[in-house]
C-alpha cells in the first residue's frame, strides 16, 4: 500500500472535503512536483514563480537588465526543464 504524505495527502484529504464538481488551482508548484500532481485529474491549472526569481537573482549576479526579455528565456527554459 502507497502512503502519500505532504502536499500529496494535504490534496487526497482536500479532494475529499470539496463536491466532486469542484476542481482546484496551485499556486508556488515547483519542478519534480508538477509530474507527481498530474495524477490528479481535478487540478486544472497551477503554477510557480520559481522561473522568475531565479530570472532576476541570474540578473542581479550578471548586471544585467531585469527586462521582460531577459525573464523570458528564463520561463522558457524552466519550461523546458518540467517536460
Amino acid at each position: 500500500m502507497l502512503v502519500r504524505v505532504g502536499l500529496l495527502r494535504i490534496l487526497e484529504y482536500i479532494l475529499l472535503l470539496l463536491p466532486e464538481h469542484v476542481n482546484i488551482h496551485l499556486f508556488g508548484v515547483k519542478g519534480a512536483a508538477i509530474k507527481k500532481l498530474a495524477a490528479f485529474p481535478r487540478i486544472v491549472s497551477m503554477d510557480s514563480a520559481a522561473w522568475d526569481f531565479r530570472a532576476r537573482m541570474d540578473a542581479r549576479e550578471s548586471k544585467q537588465k531585469y527586462s521582460i526579455a531577459f525573464r523570458g528565456a528564463h520561463m522558457k527554459e524552466w519550461y523546458k526543464k518540467q517536460g
